[in-house]
């Protein structure tokens, strides 16, 4: 039977009605749901990523490769420190500036006797394994670890107990989460005496080129290399007391340009004015020898006994003396004996 030009193939007139109406209802509910379960499906699939292989099903299926030697199990801080803009130069703090030690000093043969700043630690223990931070984006240039070559960094003290710094008694030892068991000294202080020492390259922040130097770390952040780059504000290491004997627990820090000029990094901290690192030199070996000579002359001749005339003064004067100025014989024994016979 045809049916508008139908075939009986083409709808299936022959049904119940009950059975058309259902059929008729499932063709519209497919039709309007489709979109909306593709749109789910794909939402889904972006919020659990990149599909991943399927492990092996078989018994012998091989070992999980291990983790990258770049990847750490301790993801390092990227905490915003305190930002500084200063003298053209954008810079996150380090470390807490609350404790600022010693910064330049003063001269020696034309040199600044410490041409950096130390930045003590603070909090329980002196600050002993809190983080340290790059204070701009760098490279990693050198890393230097006792526990790899204690004659440059010291020799590590893992010794329990504590050591007494500054008339404070300090954990030799925490347990750091993500860097395991910290020794925080060394029993010496090793040829470079800097202890645990990360060396960076800056790139930028007003240090592009700089040569930054971070000493007497307690330890060095498990996932750092050699030829990485660190973000300003990342974590590079803790606050640590290697290599030092008597003060209390810091960070050495310097930065020094291109050209060789250390930069006055307590100065931009704190905004004072800038110390330079130039000192007067002192005038040359000879000139100091000269002006030596000179003076000790000049010493002479005011109440020392000279030479030539002033000698030859004072030998006619009461000592005997040659030629001319030889005085004239005195009494003899014999003589005094005659006259008192007669």
């Amino acid at each position: 039977m045809r049916f508008g030009g139908a075939s009986e193939s083409a709808f299936p007139w022959s049904l119940p009605p009950i059975l058309l109406l259902a059929w008729a209802l499932a063709c519209t509910h497919t039709q309007t749901l489709q979109p909306d379960h593709e749109a789910a499906f794909l939402k889904a699939a972006a919020a659990i990523g990149p599909p991943v292989e399927a492990a092996p099903s078989d018994a012998t299926a091989a070992a999980p490769s291990a983790p990258s030697a770049t990847r750490s199990p301790h993801p390092p801080s990227r905490e915003a420190g305190p930002l500084i803009r200063r003298d053209g130069f954008t810079l996150v703090a380090p470390y807490p500036l609350d404790n600022l030690m010693r910064g330049f000093k003063g001269c020696r043969k034309g040199k600044r006797v410490h041409p950096a700043v130390d930045i003590g630690g603070v909090g329980p223990n002196w600050g002993l394994g809190t983080p340290v931070r790059s204070m701009v984006r760098a490279r990693v240039e050198r890393i230097g670890l006792p526990t790899e070559q204690p004659e440059l960094y010291g020799v590590p003290d893992t010794r329990p107990g504590t050591a007494r710094r500054s008339g404070r008694e300090l954990p030799r030892s925490l347990q750091i989460p993500g860097y395991g068991q910290v020794h925080f000294f060394t029993r010496n202080y090793g040829r470079w005496r800097s202890g645990t020492t990360i060396i960076l390259r800056g790139l930028d922040g007003g240090l592009q080129g700089y040569r930054i130097r971070y000493m007497h770390l307690g330890a060095v952040h498990p996932g750092l290399r050699v030829g990485q780059i660190v973000q300003a504000g990342e974590e590079i290491g803790l606050m640590g007391c290697t290599a030092i004997k008597d003060s209390p627990p810091h960070i050495h820090l310097d930065a020094v340009s291109p050209d060789g000029d250390p930069l006055d990094l307590k100065a931009i901290f704190t905004g004072r004015p800038r110390i330079t690192a130039s000192c007067p030199m002192p005038p040359p070996r000879k000139a100091q020898a000269a002006s030596r000579q000179k003076g000790k002359a000049s010493v002479s001749a005011a109440g020392k006994p000279g030479r030539g005339k002033s000698k030859a003064s004072v030998s006619r004067a009461g000592k005997p003396g040659r030629g001319k100025g030889k005085p004239a014989a005195g009494p003899t024994p014999a003589a005094g004996k005659a006259r008192l016979q007669r």
